[in-house]
């Protein structure tokens, strides 16, 4: 269907993206940025900030971009602390995990390492995603909207499933890469055999 095949070029083109070689430092630290500014917002809703939720925001991020020390602030702090501030606090613990691991491991096995993860995640999600795009075929099939256009309806709910699959990719990417060491010392990775998906 027209749904799928759209999402289907999407896809295909950001995996031959990586597929070609392109440098790809640039796609995952925008990855990485958009991610943040996404969970801030969510976390950090509204102009009150003594009810943001910075305990769920911190759990979210656990054990790859804050610590148990991180984003505890008194209410003497409420004033001076700002969704950009807290974003950016992110962004450059991110930053830093990135140049240190860069430093560790050199700059072409870090490249591979930004494709072998985007890679990867690209692969995962659309695999799952094609699975629930079925399923929401056959289900909205079965509804049976009573005045709705069973047609349009697949389509907005195969988007909005679309672009929740779009936020997994970055989100798993950004985490894998962050958090994803290399056993062997001065090891390049093995530039993996990529299953084409069906």
């Amino acid at each position: 269907d027209d749904v799928m095949n759209k999402q289907r070029e999407i896809i295909y083109g950001q995996r031959r993206q990586v597929l070609n070689g392109e440098d790809l430092k640039e796609t995952l630290r925008t990855m990485m940025k958009d991610n943040i500014e996404g969970s801030v917002a969510t976390f950090c809703a509204g102009d009150d900030s003594s009810a943001w939720d910075l305990a769920a925001l911190r759990r979210h991020y656990l054990g790859w971009l804050t610590t148990e020390e991180d984003l505890h602030y008194t209410v003497a702090d409420f004033d001076d602390i700002s969704r950009k501030g807290i974003a950016d606090q992110l962004y450059d613990r991110g930053m830093k995990i990135l140049s240190d691991k860069e430093q560790r491991y050199g700059t072409p096995i870090m490249r591979e390492l930004e494709r072998i993860c985007l890679l990867k995640c690209v692969d995962r999600m659309w695999m799952d995603h094609i699975d629930n795009m079925d399923q929401l075929r056959q289900g909205i099939a079965l509804r049976g909207y009573g005045q709705k256009d069973p047609v349009v309806e697949y389509r907005i709910e195969g988007f909005d499933m679309f672009d929740q699959m779009v936020d997994s990719i970055r989100e798993s990417s950004v985490k894998m890469l962050l958090t994803i060491e290399i056993r062997q010392a001065g090891a390049a990775p093995k530039r993996e055999q990529v299953a084409k998906p069906t």
